[in-house]
């Protein structure tokens, strides 16, 4: 399994000031679960109605590019969830 940091979206720990954990996983799925389990308020911010809500990024590239959720993760390795950005 690799150790891997996941940033986490601003405010999902407020008051906290933690930005990012780490967590381990062989694939982006089992990193995200990871994550979830040990910051519970993600759930909510990465699926809305049981779909994914968010970008989620490996090492700055979104992993649908990489082959998704079954991508595979590597020691040192940065996953960013990005909540989607709208604008008028």
């Amino acid at each position: 399994m690799a150790k891997v940091r996941v940033k986490l979206p601003l405010g999902v720990t407020y008051p906290e000031p933690q930005r990012e954990l780490e967590v381990e996983g062989a694939t982006v799925a089992e990193v995200v679960k990871a994550a979830i389990v040990a910051e519970p308020r993600l759930e909510s911010r990465i699926y809305k109605d049981g779909k994914l809500f968010v970008g989620v990024f490996v090492n700055d590239r979104n992993m649908r590019a990489l082959g998704g959720f079954e991508a595979p993760v590597s020691d040192g390795d940065v996953i960013r969830v990005m909540p989607p950005i709208a604008g008028g």
